[in-house]
């Protein structure tokens, strides 16, 4: 984390080997989030592409360097959205969660709920519980108010009690 402290500041000093050095530790991480959002190969590389560029673009304008990780993802988040409004496609988050091989097991019936959820309580949900951000992460990545993020994620989780209890009923 020190060394990625101090490759921040050089980067942002001018270095572009060690904004290379960021991008590169970072490149895997980068590929499998927009994997999520997005289908095609070709897609995923321009959104990669875009989020460099950005990146280098407005890494001057990074106010703490601890939180380039999720100034990253944020970034990446938008070029998705970016990408999907342009081929007219909606964002399906439920693409983040593991894939459900029997559609009678937990897993598979957890995916529907969360299928039937309001994707502004769903992406909080699946970045806090599946991709383990904080809090103030999801706060960031999404720009809502911290009071935000929280009340979407219990709403969310009463939501989801709801309907698993509806369910038993039946």
């Amino acid at each position: 984390m020190l060394n990625d402290l101090l490759s921040i500041k050089r980067a942002k000093s001018g270095s572009n080997e060690d904004f290379v050095r960021l991008m590169k530790k970072n490149e895997k991480y980068l590929y499998n989030m927009a994997r999520k959002f997005l289908n095609n190969e070709e897609d995923i590389a321009d959104c990669l592409q875009e989020t460099m560029i950005d990146a280098f673009k407005n890494l001057k304008n990074l106010k703490k360097d601890r939180y380039f990780k999720t100034w990253l993802c944020r970034i990446l988040i938008n070029n998705c959205h970016a990408i999907l409004e342009k081929n007219n496609k909606p964002i399906d988050f439920i693409d983040w969660l593991p894939e459900a091989a029997n559609p009678n097991s937990e897993s598979f019936e957890l995916r529907e709920h969360l299928l039937a959820l309001d994707v502004k309580y769903r992406l909080p949900l699946v970045l806090y519980y599946y991709n383990g951000y904080s809090i103030k992460e999801i706060s960031r990545m999404l720009d809502l108010p911290i009071n935000t993020t929280k009340t979407r994620l219990a709403r969310a989780k009463a939501k989801l009690k709801v309907q698993q209890s509806s369910k038993g009923e039946a």
